[in-house]
């Protein structure tokens, strides 16, 4: 994740100094949300929709692109299920004469199934679909730009795990006896709060702790130093069948 942000701060850059177009090809909205100027949806191989990236994201106007973003979590939605998709991309050995995306479409009536919908533009943004084409259905109100997803408030319940300056440091031995003359310091000193109902990211480059904290506090690796509390009750002195 800090890599790709590096990445993509560098792409801004290179494409202001120089005047440089992008094509950015993403699965991640939160991304195309920073980065585009306009978007384009594929779907089986067509594009879709194409919008400049405020209008997408206010009301996507294909199908296809309005389940994605009923499929994006957020803290609104912590209580139920995603929306899903049915069904399968449809293979692209086979010939299309119809939309390619009515077997899975809740919108879908007969001229789906018989009549390939062109790319149309009633309302200043480019979507393949027969409602839109015929202005039959208007714009639905999008979810919020995945970004700004991480901003909003979520309910806060009691402590579940407080983790407090917690070690992991693995002996560097050499020698016939091999006798510890350093040690690498894979955790060294983190402290964390996790409530119930909330959600924590521990993020970081390769290699900087992260597996090993994870490991150390589910005590599959011994710790050299700090403390767990999980419910307010100590995991270090306990026993493994505890």
């Amino acid at each position: 994740v800090t890599i790709q942000a590096q990445i993509l701060e560098l792409l801004k850059g290179l494409q202001t100094a120089r005047g440089m177009t992008l094509l950015l090809i993403t699965h991640d909205l939160g991304i195309v949300s920073q980065m585009a100027d306009r978007v384009a949806v594929m779907y089986a191989g067509q594009i879709v929709e194409l919008a400049p990236r405020d209008a997408f994201f206010r009301a996507p106007q294909h199908p296809y692109s309005q389940k994605l973003f009923e499929a994006l979590p957020s803290p609104a939605r912590r209580s139920g299920g995603l929306a899903v998709i049915p069904g399968q991309v449809p293979p692209l050995t086979r010939r299309f004469d119809h939309c390619r995306f009515a077997e899975r479409c809740a919108f879908v009536f007969d001229r789906c199934r018989i009549e390939a919908p062109a790319l149309a533009q009633p309302t200043g943004v480019l979507a393949r679909c027969h409602l839109r084409e015929a202005g039959l259905a208007g714009p639905r109100a999008a979810s919020p730009i995945p970004a700004a997803v991480a901003d909003a408030p979520a309910e806060e319940g009691a402590r579940l795990l407080e983790v407090k300056d917690l070690k992991v440091h693995f002996p560097i031995r050499r020698g016939v006896i091999r006798r510890a003359v350093g040690a690498v310091r894979a955790v060294d000193g983190i402290s964390l709060d996790l409530r119930r109902g909330r959600t924590l990211a521990l993020v970081g480059e390769s290699g900087c702790g992260k597996t090993t904290a994870g490991k150390a506090i589910l005590r599959l690796l011994p710790p050299t130093s700090g403390s767990v509390r999980f419910e307010g009750r100590a995991l270090d002195g306990m026993g493994r069948g505890e």
